[in-house]
């Protein structure tokens, strides 16, 4: 109520902005508005979205000037064993445009391994591990701490250094946007996954403080304002701490002992999707997800094949990791079957039981098709642009279809762009689904604006 001590013309103005707030809610076309969009028989079809607000490119505003990838220093943990498997994918992938390298290895590699790793250097750590760190060498401990130094070494002009396993996959536009850019390069920072060490670390009494640690599985990074302090360090620090403790954890006593502990940024993961990503849902400020861990091979090449599209000419790219893996899900009541996407990786189809599955005796033909419970479509066929880059489709293929089990299920993905009313707070709109057969259906989401096609160049003004 408003209070009795307004002027009249102040209740009318409060009376016409409640009649405007009404007409706004009435008269705002929908997410699908303008979308040609075949649904089944019923129409009261819903759809939910597990994605947050979208993420700013720089949450401390205009103090810090954009980052860019030629500004950044990557140090790849790696051996022999794996350079031409783990850092070959790597290099194949997300690695493909980043500017300034270091592999960091135990022998140097062969001519043909050269060739097909260009624009990585090689740094062999000439020390051999001492005798107490040997349970640790086959992990490659007994080098993280001459990766700080070396990298520090070799770029000094580096804004940030990303330190990674070379079973790890970095979307490195969300890199810089979401957890690197956020930060002032010229202070203190030490950004990771934070965990918690084990108890029975050597050189340590029991209850001993310890700090956390950025496992580096996830990615950590340096700040150059940290790395400053931290490099001097590092002979000190080699010395002082040659047990047998995980290497990250002897970068972080290092950064400890000057004062600083590990930042936790929750878009970093230890694990792989499935292992990182259910336990985030909730959790606010982790998607977009910036990395993943314990990957093989086609893993990361999975992901990868979800997260760019290449022009036509193949000089243009345009990149979707601000949409990884973000959660959308559809009812259909005239198929009764609920959809749900990990966009660019997965798709479930399933019976709608929870939401009143239809009775066993009439049972659409499209509904029996998939089952009697769920069908994970995980293979990710092709992504690309249709005419014009104004709508981008994705294929999946499948499990198993209940017709006829010698077929795979597949579930195309038609994403509409440049539909502003998607809405403020979700990136992803659903539409509607379609049968396209009896193995197949037809998925129409929108979203507010999709990546433009940029040209695949470095910036050599970064370079450094």
């Amino acid at each position: 109520k408003h209070s009795p001590t307004w002027p009249p013309q102040m209740v009318v103005f409060e009376r016409l902005c409640a009649a405007l707030c009404v007409l706004h809610v009435f008269l705002l076309p929908g997410p699908c508005e303008g979308l040609t969009i075949q649904r089944g028989p019923h129409s009261g079809s819903t759809a939910t979205s597990a994605v947050g607000p979208l993420g700013q490119h720089n949450n401390l505003g205009d103090v810090y000037r954009p980052l860019s990838i030629g500004e950044v220093a990557f140090g790849v943990l790696t051996c022999s064993k794996f350079h031409s498997t783990r850092l070959v994918a790597l290099k194949e992938t997300w690695l493909q445009n980043a500017e300034h390298i270091v592999a960091f290895t135990d022998q140097d590699p062969t001519g043909a391994e050269r060739q097909r790793l260009r624009g990585i250097d090689f740094f062999v750590e000439p020390r051999k591990p001492d005798a107490q760190e040997m349970l640790a060498s086959s992990s490659g401990a007994w080098r993280a701490v001459s990766m700080v130094q070396v990298l520090h070494d070799r770029f000094p002009r580096a804004r940030w250094y990303f330190f990674v396993d070379d079973d790890t996959y970095i979307y490195t536009p969300t890199l810089l946007t979401h957890v690197l850019g956020t930060r002032d390069a010229a202070s203190a920072h030490y950004v990771g996954w934070a965990y918690h060490v084990g108890p029975t670390l050597h050189g340590l009494l029991p209850g001993e403080w310890r700090p956390r640690v950025a496992i580096g599985g996830a990615g950590f990074g340096i700040s150059a304002g940290l790395m400053a302090s931290l490099a001097p360090q590092v002979p000190r620090c080699r010395t002082s701490y040659s047990w047998d403790w995980p290497g990250d954890f002897r970068i972080a006593q290092c950064i400890a002992d000057l004062g600083y502990e590990v930042e936790d940024d929750p878009h970093l993961n230890a694990e792989d999707p499935d292992l990182a990503l259910p336990p985030k849902m909730l959790v606010d400020g982790a998607f977009p997800p910036v990395s993943f861990h314990h990957l093989n091979q086609r893993q990361v090449y999975r992901l990868f094949k979800a997260e760019v599209v290449h022009s036509d000419d193949g000089r243009r790219i345009a990149d979707f990791s601000r949409f990884a893996l973000s959660e959308v899900s559809w009812h259909e009541p005239g198929l009764g079957l609920d959809f749900k996407v990990r966009f660019g990786f997965d798709v479930t189809v399933s019976t709608a039981i929870s939401l009143g599955a239809p009775n066993s005796n009439k049972t659409t033909s499209n509904a029996s098709s998939v089952g009697a419970a769920t069908v994970h479509v995980d293979e990710l066929q092709s992504f690309r642009a249709s005419p014009g880059g104004h709508a981008f489709q994705q294929e999946f293929r499948g499990g198993s279809c209940h017709a006829d089990h010698s077929q795979p299920l597949s579930v195309r993905i038609d994403l509409h762009c440049n539909n502003p009313f998607s809405g403020p707070h979700r990136l992803l709109s659903a539409c509607g689904v379609q049968a396209t057969g009896k193995c197949g259906y037809s998925w129409v989401l929108s979203t507010e604006f999709c990546p433009s096609f940029e040209p695949v160049a470095h910036d050599a003004s970064t370079a450094f």
